[in-house]
């Protein structure tokens, strides 16, 4: 119960998007796991429990990368890091630094950028492909065991401190040859591992289906090219916005018939695309870091389809639900997961109530969203709490000619709500999109700008 090659669909045609006409196949790929594991263990001496951050992009060299590691028994490193490349010198990402020691950073070419020179520096080798001679003889070393831990992570960190979350083989094996049902035909793959739970809920399975018949790698400033040469079956497009645009370019192809996947609530606007014919189903994946997942699924196909109306897919995990909380128990670990969502139940359907934002501050209870009202009434902000310190701090997103006045408006509502406990500590002007994860602001790292620079 581990994962290695052996698990991929040996009959897959691989292609990417820059060289579609030159088709490679599991032979070939399974040199290159040889060449990157040879690199791996004889030069750079990696052994079983090392971390690993592979920094390509979707293609031949992140498949043979990732298969390389797992057999050696490093663990795959996923970082939350979705922001543009400008932020300060003395730039800090909290997730990252939990997630240390990272002991290899592993990219292609050195690429000059903000985002490279962080991720060099925090890591503690960095191996540049293209420097490097790599010698295909037949590796046949397996380092990794059940119980060795194939990744690592974090939780999200919206509604306090993130968490380290990793996973063994022996649970992601169990997971992946669960999804592996879900897929067939042409597979695209258009990102790089920056998902917590998009490696054992699309990658891996799509790559262990016994029913699929060609994996076409590419980014999304490709995709007219792969769509109009390739029908493709299913694609993972975790954002609502990344599906949007894919759409609007998928209805000038000739192909229909697209399964699309994401991460987030179906929105209601969708269905029209599948009853147009031209998209065959949209389906919501519902997980988290600490679950992977699908826990739940939702499909815009469902005769009683609501946007927040999900549904059991299996006994894989434990549900129930505790005071509207879900709670899900994994299996392997037989751990409980406390997810901080609310659902209402009948044990096959579960409708999404929103999170769980019941919070504490120097021994006061209140709720985010009634307390997010209070500042966006007066001001384009958001307020970010800080648990461990007990604190409340003003992220304000654009200037205001009363800021002064307004703030102080805010701190007299939130005193007298909580009997002087919630006050507004700190507050500073600053750029929206510097703090976005994908597309989420990124709380833990404006915890810590406020922290350390304000």
């Amino acid at each position: 119960m581990i994962v290695t090659r052996e698990l991929i669909n040996k009959s897959i045609t691989f292609r990417d998007s820059l060289y579609l006409d030159c088709p490679y196949t599991f032979i070939d790929l399974s040199k290159d796991i040889d060449a990157y594991k040879n690199l791996l263990q004889h030069k750079y001496n990696a052994v079983e429990g090392q971390s690993v951050l592979i920094g390509e992009q979707s293609g031949r060299k992140q498949l043979a990368l990732v298969f390389a590691c797992l057999e050696l028994g490093l663990t795959i490193t996923i970082v939350d890091y979705g922001r543009k490349d400008n932020f300060q010198t003395d730039y800090f990402d909290p997730k990252t630094t939990l997630l240390l020691p990272i002991h290899f950073f592993i990219v292609s070419t050195v690429d000059i950028t903000d985002k490279f020179a962080f991720f060099n520096d925090a890591c503690d080798t960095t191996i540049i492909l293209t420097d490097e001679v790599l010698d295909y003889t037949p590796n046949q070393t397996v380092n990794a065991k059940p119980s060795t831990m194939l990744l690592k992570c974090t939780s999200s960190g919206t509604t306090g401190t993130p968490k380290i979350v990793h996973h063994t083989h022996e649970f992601i094996f169990a997971l992946v040859m669960r999804n592996a049902t879900m897929f067939d035909g042409v597979i695209g793959q258009a990102f790089n591992l920056s998902h917590g739970s998009s490696l054992a809920t699309f990658f891996l399975p799509t790559l262990f289906s016994s029913d699929v018949s060609e994996y076409i790698n590419f980014t999304l400033d490709d995709t007219d090219l792969v769509i109009e040469k390739h029908k493709l079956d299913h694609l993972m497009l975790p954002y609502p916005d990344m599906l949007e645009v894919f759409v609007e370019q998928y209805k000038k192809s000739a192909h229909a018939g697209i399964n699309l996947y994401s991460l987030t609530y179906i929105r209601d606007e969708w269905k029209e695309y599948t009853q147009e014919g031209k998209i065959k189903d949209i389906i919501s994946f519902f997980g988290s870091n600490e679950t992977s997942g699908p826990t739940l699924i939702n499909r815009v196909s469902y005769d009683d389809f609501n946007r927040q109306r999900y549904h059991r897919v299996d006994d894989f995990y434990e549900l129930e639900i505790r005071n509207t909380e879900l709670i899900v128990t994994l299996p392997t670990y037989n751990n409980k997961i406390e997810t901080k969502d609310e659902f209402v139940s009948n044990g096959e359907t579960f409708l999404h109530l929103g999170r769980n934002d019941m919070h504490r501050i120097n021994g006061k209870f209140f709720r985010d969203t009634s307390y997010q009202r209070i500042v966006k009434d007066k001001l384009n902000s958001d307020l970010v709490f800080d648990f461990v310190n007990n604190r409340i701090y003003l992220a304000v997103w654009e200037t205001d000619d009363n800021l002064e006045q307004k703030i102080d408006e805010i701190q007299e509502v939130l005193k007298k709500r909580s009997d002087d406990a919630h006050y507004i500590s700190k507050y500073k002007v600053l750029s929206y999109e510097d703090f976005l994860s994908g597309i989420k602001l990124d709380q833990e790292l404006l915890r810590e700008y406020f922290r350390r620079y304000v």
